[in-house]
């Protein structure tokens, strides 16, 4: 499976949201859900694109299991180990794909359906359809297909790592903000390349400001999952 992002398709989805955009954000103190599930292409995306709301959802009782797909080496998964102790994970799964290469492997549609129905999740969390990286796109592809098998109902989370969104939802994370800085601090082996804390925490002040959050909030592109389905056809279909 190799899908590759048409703009025109993307800008004119810009065009169909456009009308809402001087609409102010909702802000939501906590999405509502005790059985929180996260799908991670990489181990980091859950801290760098939902920590927040990892953390806010694990200090009011709520179970999160986080999927981690891909380059879940041992030094990995270490640091995964340290980063889920400080956002309160209850569960990780780690299938150990290779990077750069999920999109080879159809049989993971199979697996995120049964894995879904298994969790039964209130809320999925899934980095947006249009970030810049090939496994981020691919796993939606498998989500989106995935959808047909199963037979849970949800809210799903897109949230922005590699590329911005357009949201219409921010989490504020305030007064979780520093514990999110710790858990980032973990991944010390992805921080030698990128400085993820430094620019993870500034788009987080950002759109914390945007909304009018305390100080930090994290920015989602919230729907249901026909929603989804359609906002994937609309642009890869």
């Amino acid at each position: 499976m190799k899908l590759r992002v048409k703009w025109a398709h993307v800008y004119r989805w810009y065009e169909s949201v456009e009308p809402f955009l001087n609409i102010s954000l909702p802000l939501e103190d906590c999405p509502a859900g005790e059985r929180i599930l996260v799908l991670a292409p990489h181990i980091d995306d859950e801290t760098i694109g939902c920590g927040g709301s990892i953390l806010r959802h694990s200090s009011s009782g709520s179970k999160v299991t986080v999927l981690y797909l891909a380059d879940c080496t041992p030094e990995r998964i270490r640091e995964a180990d340290a980063a889920s102790s400080v956002l309160g994970i209850s569960e990780k799964i780690f299938w150990k794909y290779q990077s750069k290469t999920l999109s080879q492997f159809p049989e993971i549609e199979q697996r995120l359906a049964d894995l879904v129905n298994s969790v039964n999740p209130e809320i999925v969390y899934l980095p947006s359809f249009i970030d810049r990286h090939q496994d981020h796109v691919a796993l939606n592809g498998y989500f989106y297909k995935a959808l047909s098998l199963i037979k849970k109902d949800f809210m799903i989370y897109t949230f922005e790592v590699w590329t911005t969104l357009i949201p219409n939802v921010v989490v504020d994370i305030s007064n979780v903000i520093d514990w999110k800085k710790k858990a980032l601090g973990c991944y010390s082996s992805q921080l030698e390349s990128h400085n993820w804390l430094e620019g993870t925490i500034a788009l987080n002040r950002y759109r914390g400001m945007i909304a009018n959050a305390k100080s930090h909030g994290e920015a989602f592109f919230r729907m249901t999952p026909h929603r989804f389905k359609k906002l994937w056809e609309d642009i890869y279909g």
